[in-house]
């Protein structure tokens, strides 16, 4: 046995009674006084023979920097903010309409751009209010209408939601506001529009996915001649 520890003679064996300050089979091994984690708010800890040293953090004192200045007496932290003291320094938890070390200024929703989709942001003081455009509801204005019902489109239409409208997806070879006209069996794709006289467009965009880029191809037959 090392170190000064007592031999206990056995069967063919031993044991050793090791002296404060040593472990292991032969107490070969110093028992660094850091094993138990003795410093206290985030100190380091340096093993020494049989003892150890903590490296206080700033404003902390003592053997384990146990020792530490009461930073929140008189809550240092503003406009109703909680104080927390972690012993090297201090943490002021704000309420939703501050922000700052401390919590001293108004927190502007309007400037950090919280109101979506085009909504106009109105400062309420401590708060904020989000007008929305028509098709988006929310605080935020985040969140799009669904404005497709059960009866919105005829039956065997799809309908496909769109901001502030939806619009009636006819089966195949099917057209019109209740999807009963029959297309000319020579096209797929019906196209009117006749707010515009000299182009045609599409109520909905086609189903895509997520593209990079596509081509699309396709002839055209005017329904008044010389258009």
């Amino acid at each position: 046995c090392m170190n000064g520890a007592a031999c206990i003679d056995g069967v063919n064996d031993f044991s050793c009674t090791c002296k404060p300050g040593w472990t292991g089979k032969r107490c070969e091994t110093d028992n660094g006084g850091c094993n138990s984690l003795p410093c206290l708010n985030a100190a380091q800890c340096i093993d020494l023979f049989q003892d150890y040293f903590c490296v206080c953090p700033s404003g902390t004192d003592g053997k384990r920097c146990q020792v530490t200045p009461e930073r929140c007496v008189g809550n240092p932290c503003m406009n109703g903010a909680t104080c927390q003291d972690y012993g090297s320094g201090l943490n002021c938890t704000c309420s939703r309409d501050f922000i700052g070390v401390g919590c001293q200024y108004e927190f502007d929703a309007c400037e950090a751009g919280l109101c979506k989709n085009g909504a106009t942001c109105v400062d309420r003081g401590a708060g904020y209010e989000c007008v929305c455009p028509p098709g988006y509801t929310g605080t935020n204005c985040d969140q799009d209408i669904q404005d497709c019902t059960s009866t919105s489109c005829p039956p065997g239409a799809t309908c496909i939601d769109l901001t502030n409208d939806f619009y009636c997806k006819c089966p195949f070879n099917l057209t019109g506001e209740d999807c009963r006209k029959v297309i000319n069996i020579d096209y797929e794709l019906y196209i009117n529009d006749e707010s515009k006289a000299s182009s045609a467009s599409l109520a909905t965009p086609f189903e895509l996915g997520e593209p990079t880029s596509f081509t699309i191809a396709f002839w055209v037959q005017f329904a008044v001649q010389d258009d």
